[in-house]
């Protein structure tokens, strides 16, 4: 019984996502400002992230993006479908979950720093006129490998909020 909850609460969440206000339109989430950023990431057509609650993520081998927990959906077009590869020896699969309104520009930005150590995953969102909807964005990117011994820090800011 748990099982039909937990699914039925999953359908929701989907279609509660799914209303009449354009979410892409006004957003640019392919908006790289430099940094490490080598692309955007999207995970297809046939997975869904909606189960991920955490706040932040940085996946660095295989085992780990495996152990993700991407929901692989249950149509026929899907059922050879695998996630899409990721060659973890040159890249890490990083993201930020926002909240977004209909009417947004966000700047994705992976800095480097190699005299302190640090990599920072920086998130600007510009807000315009809302629609009125929210999105639940993760903002995956592909990033160049960095050394392990380096701090991550995640920041995402707000304009005209």
């Amino acid at each position: 019984m748990k099982d039909l909850i937990f699914v039925v609460g999953i359908v929701a969440v989907f279609l509660l996502s799914l209303n009449s206000c354009d979410k892409t339109e006004g957003l640019d989430l392919d908006r790289l400002d430099g940094g490490i950023i080598e692309s955007t990431f999207d995970f297809g057509d046939c997975y869904s992230t909606i189960g991920l609650s955490e706040k932040h993520w940085i996946i660095k081998d295989q085992k780990a993006y495996k152990e993700l927990d991407v929901l692989a959906l249950a149509k026929a077009s899907c059922a050879n479908i695998s996630l899409p590869n990721i060659n973890f020896s040159s890249n890490y699969l990083m993201g930020i979950l926002t909240d977004n309104t209909c009417d947004q520009i966000i700047t994705q930005k992976v800095v480097k720093n190699d005299l302190e150590k640090t990599i920072t995953y920086q998130i600007t969102m510009d807000s315009k006129d809302a629609c009125g909807a929210l999105k639940l964005s993760k903002n995956w990117v592909l990033v160049e490998t960095f050394p392990e011994d380096y701090q991550v820090a995640f920041e995402v800011r707000r304009l005209n909020p």
